[in-house]
Parts: structure tokens; sequence; C-alpha cells
């Protein structure tokens, strides 16, 4: 969901990877790729890594425009996600400079492109 604002394009931009995204999130390993087998009480998985700094500077920056699903919901890898908010900025948000690559860096990290 867009919120009015100086960014009405970030949707488009972003959502020009959705469906694709998805399907490659959804469809598991393909081909003759074998996935990996489930995580069992034996075999604890790590938890993820969570860069909370990097998050809250993400959400200042993009929710009061966006719902922050619009972003999350994507799949890119650091340079995608840089010229994405490079992007933005160029339409008018009001992201610092030294904020900037450190979003970029946070959904690069959370939200990679995915592999091919």
């Amino acid at each position: 969901m867009i919120r009015k604002c100086n960014v009405p394009l970030f949707v488009i931009a972003l959502s020009a990877i959705t469906a694709t995204t998805g399907m490659a999130q959804a469809g598991g390993a393909s081909g003759g790729e074998q996935s990996a087998p489930p995580a069992t009480a034996a075999t604890p998985v790590p938890a993820p890594t969570v860069d909370a700094e990097g998050k809250a500077i993400f959400e200042a920056n993009c929710s009061s425009c966006h719902e922050i699903t619009d972003a999350t919901s994507q799949a890119k890898d650091l340079a995608g996600w840089t010229e994405t908010i490079a992007k933005m900025v160029s339409y008018g948000a009001p992201v610092a400079t030294e904020d900037q690559q450190r979003i970029a860096e946070y959904l690069a990290a959370t939200y990679p492109a995915p592999r091919l």
C-alpha cells in the first residue's frame, strides 16, 4: 500500500520483480537440485543474524511513504538495492547520504536476490 508522498513510483519499481521473486521463493529447488533435509531437534538451525540498526534506519526512512512489505517482498543484490534507493532519492525521498548505503546493505543481506 502506498501512502501519498513524493515517491509514488517506488511500488512500480519494486513491483516489477514481485512475481518472479514470489515464484522463486515459493518454488524451492527445481530441476535436478536437491533441497536440504528439514532441520530436526538433533540439528538445530542457527537463527538468522538481524541488523537491528539497519532495519531501524530502513523503517525510519522508507515507512513514511511505503508499507514495509512493499520492499521486503522484493529480493535484490546490493547493487540492485543501491540503485533502487538512488532512484527513490531522485524522486525526492529525504534519505541522508550516510543512511543510503546502510539501508542497501541491510536489504541485500535480509532480502537477497535469488541464486540462479
